[in-house]
């Protein structure tokens, strides 16, 4: 039976790698993730043997037992390290430290992958083909190389077994949710939130995302003169083997090498917090790991911007909002920002509205009061998404993906030049956005978007009409509603009925005495507006009139 043989076998494979899981946990002493209801029991080594000699802290040693345990879990570390919201701060600062390396592929497995993915040999595809990889990670590994036309390039090949590897590792870890989703509170979804760590694992196996992602970083900053994207050479590409422009520079964190080049630190900071932040506000696409090791400063003074696998979106009302909280924010409007959270959020219980909004005061004054050098723009960003958890507001990840993104620029820009104010520069930056967004060229771009949206809404209503009766036919959908006085709510919805056709019937009659004065000769238009258009007008604005002070009346009951 090929069918039971091939669940065998991966039900073996998964039984393996939990051993390996549970020996690795057991080697870095976590016996807390061996307990009786760990999904690792039934392997785990005795408890008598677990290292106990070990001093360092709890969260370190998650950390090197993450390390160890590869790609999967590496991943799933860094994912962690930016839920600020719901992890203490001690893990999150201990798993941000988690570095994605791992040790080099045999250069015959690299062969082997290139000659798989486009059946011809490494000297067939290039003129140069480094042994030495220049850099190795969890999932591949990167080469410098020489294209047959003498283009310089880096080919990154992926870890031959990778995908089944964190298919294997995707499916304990489901076994693990289901097992502790139960016992925590609504905010932690653990289901959702490993489907969509899942989701971004997957794409980030898939070189060809990468590639697209490069290329729509270069379209969106265009022919920006400060800016430099590396081309993705195509013909050279597949799901795992990227291809793309070798830019060699210096590292922005190198500062003795900036200062030999001359470099302005203070404008290169300047600079890479403008990138950044548009990036985030401007595009909506932002790169999601801006650590020193993807930006580099070139020969010719220009940023190069490296590595698209991790990459966060954000569309238009997000990125107003998000704009809106960030100026609430320097304001100190706590009702602001508790607004802007609330829509940007998924609320699991009822909120205390005024009890949130004095708790995101007193983050706010405790961050904005501390010294200009003490003060982290990015610490008090993730204290108010903390407040949020706190209560009971979801974020959306890619939001979380912001934070860290602000981290790393906030990081850096220290780094460069420790007198440099990235919250004074973001502040500055996003009032003039803001402010542009609000022109009356953009408000009236706007407004067309609005009217196609108000036309689209117009022709699908009846559809959607018929399709909410159906359901509420059908049981579907079920309304409780509670009635004070049934009388007086008949009353009302008689009225608003009898203004609405009111409304109707006037905007029918204009437009149809329009529609028929145009229709009439030119002598015959004038003994008409002499007689019927007058009537007309006048029943028109005796009509208007009685509406609007109906209308005025019942505001003021």
């Amino acid at each position: 039976m090929p069918g039971t043989c091939e669940e065998s076998g991966r039900l073996g494979a998964g039984l393996g790698r939990t051993a390996e899981i549970a020996k690795v946990l057991s080697k870095y002493g976590l016996d807390w993730l061996a307990n009786s209801h760990s999904p690792w029991r039934i392997v785990a080594l005795p408890k008598a043997i677990f290292t106990r000699k070990d001093h360092r802290s709890q969260p370190e040693r998650v950390r090197l037992a993450l390390e160890e345990l590869g790609t999967t879990y590496i991943k799933l570390g860094q994912a962690i390290s930016t839920r600020s919201d719901l992890v203490p701060a001690n893990y999150v600062k201990e798993l941000a430290k988690l570095q994605d390396h791992a040790p080099t592929i045999p250069y015959s497995d690299v062969v082997q992958v290139i000659q798989d993915e486009f059946g011809k040999t490494v000297e067939e595809l290039f003129t140069m083909f480094e042994v030495e990889p220049m850099a190795a990670a969890s999932i591949g590994q990167v080469h410098r190389a020489m294209l047959r036309d003498g283009t310089l390039a880096v080919v990154k090949v992926q870890r031959p077994g990778v995908e089944e590897t964190v298919q294997r590792d995707m499916e304990v870890l489901k076994d693990v949710a289901r097992l502790v989703q139960g016992t925590l509170p609504p905010e932690y979804d653990l289901d959702g939130s490993l489907e969509e760590f899942g989701f971004t694992l997957r794409n980030e196996l898939d070189y060809r995302r990468e590639g697209r992602n490069a290329d729509r970083f270069r379209d969106n900053f265009g022919c920006d003169p400060t800016l430099r994207i590396p081309k993705v050479h195509w013909n050279l590409s597949t799901k795992r083997v990227l291809t793309m422009e070798r830019l060699e520079g210096t590292k922005v964190s190198d500062v003795a090498e900036l200062e030999s080049m001359g470099v302005d630190r203070t404008e290169l900071a300047r600079e890479c917090a403008r990138v950044v932040l548009t990036q985030i506000f401007e595009h909506g696409f932002f790169h999601a790991d801006p650590h020193p090791g993807n930006l580099f400063v070139l020969q010719d003074g220009r940023v190069a911007l490296l590595d698209f696998g991790m990459i966060g979106r954000l569309d238009l009302p997000t990125r107003e909002s998000v704009m809106r909280l960030t100026i609430g924010i320097g304001r100190q409007d706590a009702e602001a920002v508790m607004e802007e959270l609330l829509i940007l959020g998924v609320a699991h219980q009822p909120v205390e509205r005024q009890d949130m909004k004095m708790d995101l005061r007193r983050v706010m004054q405790n961050h904005l009061e501390l010294p200009p050098r003490e003060f982290s723009f990015a610490q008090m960003y993730n204290d108010i998404l903390s407040t949020a958890a706190q209560h009971h507001i979801r974020l959306q990840s890619d939001l979380l993906f912001l934070a860290r993104t602000i981290a790393m620029c906030e990081g850096l820009s220290d780094t460069l030049d420790k007198d440099f104010s990235l919250v004074d520069f973001a502040r500055d930056y996003l009032e003039k956005l803001y402010m542009e967004t609000r022109s009356p060229v953009a408000l009236v771009e706007r407004a067309q978007e609005g009217y196609i949206d108000a036309a689209e809404l117009v022709v699908d209503l009846p559809r959607r009409t018929r399709r909410l009766l159906g359901q509420l036919e059908r049981g579907e959908i079920q309304l409780t509603a509670k009635m004070a006085d049934e009388r007086q709510l008949l009353e009302h919805f008689h009225r608003a009925f009898n203004r609405l056709s009111m409304s109707v019937l006037i905007a029918g009659l204009v437009a149809g005495l329009s529609v028929l004065t145009l229709t009439l000769s030119p002598g015959d238009r004038a003994g008409f507006a002499n007689v019927g258009v007058k009537l007309m007008l006048v029943f028109v604005m005796l009509g208007g009139a009685g509406l609007l002070m109906a209308i005025w009346r019942s505001r003021h009951a």
